[in-house]
C-alpha cells in the first residue's frame, strides 16, 4: 500500500515518477470519470451554448492535464524522454503511446529522481 501514498495529490504534478500501476490507475480512472463526468454536461446544454461551451472545456482541461502530468512522470520512471507525452495529442498515435508507456519496464536508473519521488509521496 505504500506505493500509493500521495499518488492522489500527484495528479497534476510534472516532477518525479509514476510506476506502472500508477499510470494504468489514473487513465482507467480518467476514462471511467470521462465517461460518467460527460452525462452532467448534457445539463449545461440545456443553459445555453455558453455554459456548456465553458463547462466542457474546464472538464476536458482537468482530465487531460491529469493524464498527461502522469504520463511524463511515466515516460521519466520508463527511460524515456517526457516529450513523447505530447503524442496524447495525436490521433491513434496516442494509442501508441498509451500502450508502450504502459507495459515498459521501470529503466530509472536516476536515484535522485527515484528519491525525489518518494520523498514527495511521503512528503504530501
Amino acid at each position: 500500500m505504500r506505493k500509493w501514498e500521495g499518488a492522489e495529490l500527484k495528479y497534476f504534478n510534472f516532477s518525479g515518477v509514476a510506476s506502472r500501476q500508477q499510470y494504468w490507475a489514473v487513465l482507467v480512472i480518467a476514462f471511467v470519470i470521462g465517461m460518467i463526468g460527460s452525462l452532467p454536461l448534457l445539463f449545461f446544454a440545456s443553459l445555453g451554448t455558453a455554459a456548456f461551451i465553458i463547462a466542457s472545456l474546464a472538464f476536458f482541461v482537468i482530465l487531460t492535464w491529469c493524464v498527461l502530468a502522469t504520463s511524463v512522470r511515466r515516460s521519466r520512471d520508463a527511460g524515456i524522454s517526457p516529450w513523447w507525452a505530447l503524442l496524447y495529442f495525436i490521433p491513434y498515435a496516442n494509442v501508441v503511446l498509451i500502450i508502450v508507456a504502459g507495459v515498459l519496464k521501470t529503466k530509472s536508473s536516476d536515484s535522485s529522481i527515484v528519491a525525489d519521488a518518494s520523498s514527495t509521496a511521503g512528503s504530501e
